[in-house]
């Protein structure tokens, strides 16, 4: 089984003689009141074009005059299109289409006035779009294929396609909706019949009517169905200089490809380089430009993978290219407005930040501690150290005790339980790593000692190490602790991330300021830029943390162009 998709328009039909013209325009339509062009008496003489030797009538009044007269008449019209198309399923008789789809338009709608009657500006034009609409031919394609004994017993089937947009049928996007509309519902409908198969060869013919139906019959089609193939008419002159065409099949492969190819370089351009990569994938995209393996470091770049190498996730430097890598990528969230992925990924950066910024401080520092009456020396990592947990004492994770490691390297017997000692001990070593202390110790005499893990403790002990650091808004609106319920309300990411709270683009703002409701921003992506971006980056610098530089927007584009 197979389906054949027609656009039509304004000269799919055309005359090959005027003897009838002006007896059944006069005599018969005329002075019909109940025709259209009853007042348009510039539709009676009509020219021959010189290159076909036809005489071409808008489509409209052409279906109007002849649709009640085509039993004498029908050998005066040329369907030069339908009959080039034609050619290749008598050519081809195994494909002859078993449903054929027509669709036609009527813009009349749109050109009517208030009393319901036809615009003057459309009685005295006769360029009119309305004119060119070919709803009234429907009689006239049905005697053609009735007529046409190739594709016997078939009867066509109608869509017309009905524009509300005054622009009408040369409104690319309005186009494109009506017809979309069409073909989901001619879908439905073709899923109704017993003998439909989803791979059946769909052929378009789309060459016929405006741009924008025939562009949005292109996509729709490519859109709805998986085995398209578009039949379409090739003109040329032959060796006397005739003007003669040939049908002439393109497989959907050139087609689909390089729409294919053009969407993923756009999704490229937009961040999303996993859906560009996948779709290159899919269509066997030959790679010449290397294209591939860069998408695929792009993919490791967007899940901050890239400088993930084994054993060395909580080293400062790849930490920090992480976090720098992080911000160029929420940069590129909020420019396509996706604030979700943008939120939840910048507040892993600043937390991320925090503790390789402490991590570097404290590295290799001396700890000197009296254990059981012997003085020990330590190093920091060996007591305090970055691990999957965060910013903590040292701990095997995989045992239930927490603290059995720490004591291991302490040199505390394991059955010691002297808890109060320990808790010293732990205080002692935080006194000498320069953390806070006085903030936090009655929490730590309760072994509450995963606070050093916090932001709020993170962001103090930092302050504590380089009383220089100089914070910007929203890290300090992240690391305050929320002591009331109000502060808690306000925390625009708690109730994001906990609760699933929408937000609009000043709700951003605000957040990005440290929850500011004075601010002049008035884009989420300024905002960011110069109230975070900017002094995030100043401060890493001042820290005299190493990051290499990187362009995402430029090394996207360059992949982007290289997809060819």
């Amino acid at each position: 089984m197979s389906i054949w998709i027609i656009t039509t328009g304004n000269s799919d039909v055309q005359l090959k003689i005027n003897y009838n013209w002006e007896n059944l325009f006069y005599e018969e339509v005329r002075y019909d009141e109940e025709k259209d062009i009853k007042k348009c008496d510039k539709f009676a003489a009509i020219q021959q074009d010189k290159a076909s030797e036809l005489y071409l009538v808008p489509a409209r009044v052409l279906g109007i005059v002849y649709e009640n007269y085509l039993q004498n008449n029908y050998s005066d019209l040329a369907f030069p299109l339908l009959d080039t198309f034609s050619q290749y399923f008598s050519a081809n008789p195994n494909e002859k289409p078993s449903i054929i789809i027509v669709l036609l338009t009527d813009q009349r709608n749109i050109f009517l006035n208030e009393s319901g009657e036809l615009n003057e500006k459309v009685t005295n034009n006769e360029l009119s779009p309305f004119w060119q609409d070919t709803c009234t031919l429907k009689s006239v394609f049905k005697e053609y294929f009735r007529q046409n004994k190739i594709f016997s017993p078939v009867e066509p089937e109608f869509l017309t396609l009905n524009p509300m947009s005054e622009q009408g049928l040369d409104n690319w996007d309005k186009t494109l909706k009506v017809v979309q509309e069409q073909f989901e519902n001619l879908k439905k409908e073709l899923n109704k019949f017993p003998q439909y198969n989803p791979n059946d060869t769909i052929y378009v013919s789309h060459q016929a009517g405006t741009p924008a139906i025939s562009s949005a019959v292109q996509f729709a089609s490519l859109s709805n169905f998986k085995n398209v193939k578009f039949l379409s008419s090739n003109i040329f002159f032959n060796d006397e200089g005739e003007q003669t065409s040939d049908p002439q099949l393109v497989e959907i492969s050139n087609y689909w490809m390089g729409i294919q190819i053009q969407k993923a370089k756009q999704l490229t351009i937009e961040g999303l380089p996993g859906v560009a990569l996948s779709m290159l994938q899919e269509i066997g995209y030959v790679d010449n430009k290397n294209v591939k393996p860069r998408l695929e470091n792009m993919v490791s770049v967007f899940n901050i993978r890239e400088s993930l190498a084994k054993g060395h996730e909580f080293n400062v430097e790849p930490a920090i290219q992480r976090v720098v890598d992080a911000l160029n990528l929420v940069e590129i969230f909020f420019k396509e407005k996706n604030y979700l992925q943008g939120i939840a990924l910048l507040a892993a950066a600043h937390e991320t930040f925090l503790k390789a910024a402490i991590a570097k401080e404290i590295n290799n520092q001396k700890i000197i501690l009296n254990i059981s009456h012997n003085k020990k020396i330590f190093i920091s990592q060996q007591l305090v150290k970055w691990q999957q947990p965060g910013l903590v004492f040292i701990r095997n994770n995989r045992d239930s005790y927490l603290d059995k490691k720490l004591k291991s390297v302490l040199g505390i017997p394991d059955w010691d339980r002297t808890e109060q000692t320990l808790i010293d001990i732990k205080i002692e070593i935080l006194t000498q790593l320069s953390f806070p202390i006085a903030n936090f110790e009655k929490k730590f005499q309760k072994k509450q000692f995963d606070l050093m893990n916090s932001n709020s403790g993170l962001f103090k002990w930092l302050h504590q190490l380089r009383p220089e650091f100089n914070s910007w808004d929203l890290l300090k609106w992240m690391c305050i602790e929320k002591d009331n319920k109000k502060q808690y309300d306000y925390d625009i990411r708690n109730q994001l991330m906990h609760n699933l709270l929408g937000f609009n683009e000043q709700e951003v703002i605000q957040y990005l300021l440290g929850n500011s409701t004075t601010s002049t921003y008035t884009d989420v992506l300024t905002a960011y830029q110069q109230a975070v971006k900017e002094k995030f980056l100043n401060q890493i610098d001042c820290l005299g943390l190493k990051y290499n530089e990187r362009n995402l927007y430029d090394e996207l584009e360059a992949i982007a162009n290289d997809i060819t």
